[in-house]
Order: C-alpha cells, then sequence, then structure tokens
C-alpha cells in the first residue's frame, strides 16, 4: 500500500543502472531473493497516507487497495481454507457407512434400509437382481421399479465417496408420501413383500431363508389328550412389554401355555366337541436372522387411540432360544446384530434410528444423515453422547426406545476362529 509521492526522483524499476565511476572497482552488492521481492513489489514502502480511501488511489502510482491486503494478513487465505473443508466433509472415511438423507418423514424407511444393507446374502441378492434380456422400457412394472431404485440405493451406500445419499427416487417407486410417517414394523413388513416376489422370479429364495422362520400352534386336548398342530410362517415374532422389564419375561409369556375353557373352549375333532384345552407356540425352525417386535404402541380404551408404553426393557446380547424349540440338533444361540430405536411419546410421530454392529465389530448409530460409532453401553439410547437408559451388566442393554431387534444365528467355534 504506497503512494509514489515523487515519481520524477524515484528510478524505474526498467531504467538503465547508473554507470560506475571511472577508476573504481566495479562492485556489485549481496543481495538476497527476499529483498529483491520486497523492492519488486514495494513492500518496504510506506503506506499510503490516506486511511479513508476506499477505491484505488487517485495517484498513478498509488498500490492502495488492489486486493492485496486481504491475502497479506491471511484472510483470503482462510477463507479458501474453510471452504475446501467444507467440502471435504461431505467426503466419507475409510470404512464409514453412507448416511440417507431425511425427505421429510422417511426416518422410518431410512433406518429399515441401514438394516437390510447390513445383511450381506440380502445385499448380494440385491445386486444380483436383473430384468430379462430386452425388457422394454414400458414393459416394467412397480416392482422393477423397486428393485431398479433399490440397487441404486445400495450401489451408493456400498461404493459412493461422499457421506449422504437422497433416496428420494426410491420413495417414489415405492409410493410413499415424503412427508408422511410410517410404522417402521409395518414398512418392514410391506417392503419386504415387495422384494420378496421380484427376487423369487428369478429362484431367488435369499430374502425368505434369512428371514423366515416357521413355528407351530400346537394344541392339546384335556379329554383325550389329543395333540393338534397347525404350523405357520413368521418374519418376526411379537414381543408384549406391557407388564414385562425384561426380554426374557416377553419370550416366557410369548411360549407360556394358553388355557382354552368356558367360552374360549377348544373344538376336538377326536371328541366331537367342545372340551377344555391348552395351547402353545413352539419354534420348528429358526431363520439366520431372527427379528423381534417390541410391541410398544397400545390401544388405549379411555381415548380409543394408540398410545405408546415407554417403560425401559433390557435385553441381552447373547440369546439361547434352545427351551422354546423341537428341534434339537438346530443352533438355537444368537448375537444382538441391530436395534432399531424409536424416540418420542406418541404412537403417531416422533423419529426412527438405529443401531448396528459393524463387519469390523464396533457398533454404530445411523440416524439419517449422521453416521457415527458408539460404544457397546450407548446401545438403546437415543443420545449418542450419553450411555444407555441406565447402567447394566457386560452383555445386557435396556431402552425405553427400542422398538425392533435383529439377532443373529451365533456360532460360537466359528467366531473364536474369526478372532
Amino acid at each position: 500500500h504506497t503512494c509514489r509521492k515523487n515519481p520524477k526522483t524515484t528510478r524505474r524499476m526498467d531504467a538503465e543502472p547508473p554507470a560506475p565511476a571511472q577508476g573504481l572497482p566495479q562492485q556489485v552488492p549481496a543481495v538476497s531473493e527476499d529483498e529483491e521481492v520486497a523492492v519488486a513489489y514495494f513492500l518496504n514502502d510506506v503506506p499510503c497516507p490516506s486511511p479513508k480511501i476506499r477505491g484505488n488511489c487517485k495517484k498513478p502510482n498509488c498500490l492502495h487497495n488492489l486486493g492485496e491486503k486481504e491475502w497479506l494478513d491471511g484472510s483470503r487465505i482462510n477463507n479458501i481454507k474453510r471452504e475446501l473443508e467444507a467440502e471435504n466433509d461431505t467426503f466419507r472415511k475409510e470404512g464409514e457407512p453412507v448416511g440417507l438423507r431425511n425427505l421429510g418423514a422417511t426416518c422410518y424407511m431410512n433406518s429399515l434400509l441401514q438394516v437390510v444393507f447390513h445383511n450381506r446374502p440380502v445385499r448380494a441378492a440385491i445386486f444380483a437382481w436383473s430384468l430379462p434380456p430386452d425388457t422394454p422400457p414400458e414393459a416394467l412394472t412397480s416392482g422393477d421399479q423397486i428393485m431398479m431404485q433399490l440397487q441404486r440405493v445400495f450401489a451408493f451406500m456400498q461404493a459412493s465417496k461422499q457421506r449422504v445419499y437422497e433416496p428420494n427416487i426410491l420413495v417414489d417407486a415405492l409410493q410413499m408420501s415424503h412427508g408422511t410417517q410410517q410404522d417402521a414394523d409395518e414398512f418392514s413388513k410391506l417392503f419386504l413383500q415387495k422384494i420378496e416376489p421380484e427376487l423369487a422370479k428369478s429362484g431367488d429364495r435369499t430374502l425368505t431363508q434369512q428371514y423366515s422362520g416357521e413355528l407351530e400352534y400346537r394344541t392339546t386336548c384335556r379329554s383325550c389328550r389329543t395333540i393338534s398342530d397347525r404350523p405357520e410362517t413368521f418374519l418376526e415374532l411379537e414381543l408384549h412389554v406391557k407388564g414385562h422389564n425384561t426380554m426374557e419375561e416377553c419370550l416366557a409369556s410369548l411360549f407360556h401355555p394358553e388355557e382354552l375353557s368356558g367360552s374360549n373352549m377348544y373344538q376336538c375333532g377326536v371328541c366331537r366337541g367342545k372340551r377344555d384345552a391348552t395351547r402353545q407356540i413352539v419354534l420348528n425352525r429358526l431363520p439366520p436372522v431372527l427379528c423381534f417386535h417390541v410391541l410398544r404402541y397400545v390401544y388405549d380404551m379411555k381415548s380409543g387411540n394408540k398410545k405408546k408404553l415407554s417403560h425401559a426393557i433390557t435385553f441381552p446380547e447373547f440369546l439361547d432360544l434352545s427351551a422354546y424349540t423341537t428341534n434339537a440338533a438346530e443352533p438355537a444361540l444368537y448375537c444382538l446384530d441391530a436395534a432399531l430405536m424409536h424416540n418420542g411419546t406418541s404412537a403417531n410421530c416422533g423419529h426412527y434410528f438405529a443401531h448396528l454392529r459393524s463387519d469390523s465389530g464396533p457398533w454404530m448409530q445411523l440416524n439419517d444423515e449422521v453416521c457415527s460409532e458408539i460404544e457397546p453401553e450407548q446401545v438403546g439410547s437415543g443420545d449418542p453422547k450419553k450411555k444407555g437408559d441406565a447402567a447394566q451388566p457386560k452383555g445386557r442393554f435396556q431402552s425405553k426406545s427400542v422398538y425392533m431387534l435383529y439377532y443373529r444365528r451365533y456360532d460360537p467355534a466359528a467366531a473364536a476362529a474369526a478372532a
């Protein structure tokens, strides 16, 4: 910022240097590179004495306000650094999951997509699906559109360098509203029902093999002791939490024999009449991934509406179901793999997010766009900065928010070998 006040007495930088005096030795003074730069760019000159100048000085040799100030004081460089850092924030680190943008009220879908994507065999089946050769665009069905967009979402979740992906086209293909929240469990059933037939067209039964099990309603007549069995497939088991504080209590209630008597007597085919009986649920076949739906939404007789049960329940990291199975040879030990959470006091609104055990071991919280690592003690908590709803012994979790639980079949020998 210099004003060349006396241009007549100032030698131009491109003028010829004065000739040395005759008879005197020609000596060239040593000048450093920094000094040459300072002279060339007038860095050692006195600043212009006009502090009120906002534009360029009217004097022809003034360098005031040409834009170099913000470079010299670092403000422009700092702005560029901030811009670069903001741009880098859009890229994920190696091994970090890709978040899914909430399009208004689509947290329920984002959470479930993260859980399904986390299942490697199902993910591979989605990628392996393809249209029949030479299928014209006008022949595409709604199921084809869903599968194509699901492949696209999963491809971005697996290979994208960005931290967040926007699944708006998949939502449109599913004909879901961006601004209307759905029940995560109801959406899970709908979603799997739409995908399974599309995979089955090519003979792929991965979805059924991963999530579908078989239970049996076993009824015993008290008069003739005849046992009647009615098998049924299932994609999830329902846990009634009302009046229970632990998952074990919920399971005991689910598999406890029910008394059929009075107005609810059993019509026995052998006795040819109504008789007292007991009915019990048993497990004939267990899937590799076992889903539990925690029934927190109940009907309120007073208001005529659904309400949410927000009391805490505890659940184990390892779950042994051998006491409830009919096949003693079938492995029945499971390990907690994922938990889908619901925050909020109402059954009609709130926020869904997921806790997942990553392939590398640490637990992750997948909350729409934000994916962060959490400690095991934080599983079940709605706040990533806090631990669970209450301190629990190692291997147990407690939560007021857990809504769906996913357990994966556990092989201790295989786990020890992998470790």
